[in-house]
């Protein structure tokens, strides 16, 4: 059997913009080639190709824990991250000071400052305030809504195929 016909029963987890997705590794490799932003998260690979700012990099290792779960909480939400559920969701339920919050997309994205001028409104991470109750405003993150972001999560629960040839995403 080749191998375009084993993949035609896979299907992959995915996000595009936040939204997940289930895609077929056909699907999977178009998005991925067509966006700004890709993290392949079986490889702990993150590439980028960003006006005319181009590279790829490991993350596990440059970046640390709650800077990583900060981003890939973003990565696979389509609407903004706020303090109070980064307090939640990566914090363990204690209080979050917000000079701590703030450093966590800073971690992040050091990933694209190695010695070139990154213009900083390409981040795939952005700054926004989100409205809570009676006028108070959450400081929050969101994916950059001028960019094309894509996370390849791994081969999906329902899938009926397996997959390991991640490589097949990377850019050349």
């Amino acid at each position: 059997m080749s191998q375009q016909n084993t993949n035609d029963n896979v299907i992959l987890d995915c996000y595009r913009n936040g939204i997940n997705l289930k895609c077929t590794v056909d699907q999977a490799t178009d998005l991925a080639a067509k966006s700004n932003f890709v993290w392949i998260v079986p490889l702990d690979h993150y590439q980028w190709n960003v006006d005319g700012h181009s590279g790829q990099s490991s993350l596990y290792d440059k970046v640390k824990s709650k800077a990583l779960r900060l981003a890939y909480a973003v990565h696979t939400t389509p609407k903004p991250v706020t303090i109070l559920e980064a307090e939640e969701r990566i914090n363990n339920n204690y209080p979050l000071d917000m000079s701590v919050y703030a450093t966590w997309p800073y971690k992040f994205h050091a990933l694209f400052r190695n010695g070139n001028e990154f213009p900083r409104e390409c981040f795939p991470l952005t700054h926004v305030k989100v409205p809570r109750i009676m006028g108070i405003l959450d400081p929050a993150y969101r994916l950059n809504p001028d960019m094309e972001v894509f996370l390849i999560n791994g081969v999906h629960e329902e899938s009926e195929g397996e997959f390991d040839d991640w490589a097949l995403f990377l850019a050349d």
